[in-house]
């Protein structure tokens, strides 16, 4: 059996060796095709051993990938994006694979998705259909978020996954390209009632903080949406996401005294309701309603109502995992945790707000608000000189107190949690030119 890996770029010459470099032991070939790189892009292709073919960009991506496979000659392809690898450890294993796929009548392969930031740290995940069969009818539809047009998938969630590095803080800061909007509207000219595009739609204009757009899209995908509408169906779930957090940032925005001014239309609190309850019927596995309406209360130093939304959300997650969800709540779920401990602290349930806060110190030392929810916890019937000692015995666990960073955490802390008599004790762990970095350091943050 004969492999094809394939992919179409442009500029790629950050990702294009780590692209190709996954694939040598197992293709036969590798095809690259350049829609117009102005770097070294194609150079690098090249000297890699990839067969690099340039065409003109026509502004329609499955146009061009397609122009990819018709010139893969492999009894299978592999189509990632430049941005996308597998390790050498799932690319070893991917001839079998395709093997079981070809004996239980698959045409092709679907693979766990991880999305990692700049870090390397995973930040969500979902799934991926980069596998297929090289036969004529099987191509890329739509201009733009094509779609691969396969019959029968063979899931291959648990063997293989594919690293997706494009959505990374870095490239999000990126200025959006008015292409994408461009190719959207010229597919909801042909098709205008389609769900997945006005959700794209919604995105591009969320992208550009142009939200009373974004809304109008969205709420015309939901319009929209098949009454048989699949759980599967990440994009829906990622279009009611989106909306009811606009929701909500314009309902916290009605309440600014410059509130008037937004152009966005007037959304009600039963509005949020109404979305919330319909979002997570259609989704009752997916976290990030709850998370969403955590902040929401949150915000409004509602702890009662947000340590019910973060409880859900977090224990949505733990019980179904992330893969095509949370999407918002994964990039925050350091931060979601240590509001959760403050919000049950607020409420009076003291034992899970201590263990949960202790769990965010331990891993991470910077967790600042789960260290103040702590302070407060231990010293709301005042501060003695053995509650100091004690809680110092219990930091000092976890924290170095020859450490200077920690140190400097944990007085901080201390001032924001306002307990002077504790931040007067871990002074006293400061060396003379410690508290010297530290003096020069509160005068930088007070300038």
């Amino acid at each position: 059996m004969k492999l094809s890996q394939a992919m179409i770029v442009k500029n790629e010459e950050k990702n294009i060796v780590r692209a190709l470099a996954w694939g040598k032991r197992i293709m036969s070939e590798q095809i690259v095709v350049d829609t117009g790189s102005k770097d070294d892009t194609i150079a690098l292709a090249k000297q890699n051993g990839a067969a690099v073919f340039v065409i003109p960009w026509e502004d329609d991506f499955s146009k061009a990938k397609n122009s990819a496979i018709e010139r893969c000659h492999g009894d299978w392809i592999a189509f990632l994006d430049a941005d996308e690898y597998l390790t050498k450890e799932d690319a070893e294993k991917l001839p079998n694979i395709i093997s079981m796929a070809e004996k239980t009548g698959c045409d092709s392969i679907s693979a766990s998705l991880l999305e990692l930031d700049d870090e390397g740290k995973v930040f969500g995940g979902g799934t991926l259909t980069r596998f297929f069969k090289n036969q004529k009818d099987i191509r890329y539809h739509r201009c733009i978020h094509e779609q691969l047009s396969v019959q029968k998938e063979y899931d291959a969630t648990k063997e293989l996954t594919i690293y997706h590095t494009g959505y990374s803080a870095s490239a999000k800061r990126e200025k959006p390209s008015d292409r994408n909007i461009r190719l959207i509207l010229k597919e909801l000219s042909k098709h205008p009632k389609d769900d997945e595009m006005l959700g794209y739609l919604g995105d591009e204009y969320r992208a550009r903080d142009q939200y009373r757009e974004a809304v109008e899209a969205y709420e015309k995908a939901v319009s929209f949406f098949p009454s048989d509408l699949e759980e599967s169906n990440q994009r829906a779930a990622v279009t009611l996401e989106r909306l009811l957090q606009l929701y909500v940032f314009q309902f916290a925005w009605q309440k600014q005294p410059n509130g008037t001014t937004s152009d966005m239309k007037h959304i009600s609190f039963e509005q949020i309701q109404a979305l919330y309850h319909k979002s997570i019927k259609l989704f009752p596995k997916e976290p990030d309603y709850d998370y969403i309406m955590g902040e929401f209360y949150f915000g409004d130093a509602e702890y009662q109502e947000a340590s019910r939304s973060y409880g859900k959300a977090l224990t949505k997650l733990s019980t179904y995992g992330f893969e095509n969800r949370a999407l918002m709540l994964m990039p925050h779920i350091r931060d979601t945790y240590e509001k959760y401990a403050f919000s049950l602290y607020s409420i009076g349930q003291m034992k899970d707000a201590v263990e949960i806060a202790t769990q965010c110190i331990r891993e991470n030392h910077q967790a600042m608000l789960a260290l103040k929810t702590l302070l407060m916890m231990f010293t709301k019937d005042g501060e003695t000189p053995s509650t100091v000692q004690a809680i110092l015995t219990f930091l000092f666990k976890i924290y170095d107190q020859n450490n200077l960073r920690d140190k400097m955490i944990l007085y901080y802390a201390a001032e924001d949690a306002n307990c002077p008599e504790f931040k007067k004790a871990v002074l006293l762990y400061f060396t003379d030119e410690e508290q010297d970095v530290l003096l020069q350091d509160k005068s930088k943050h007070t300038e």
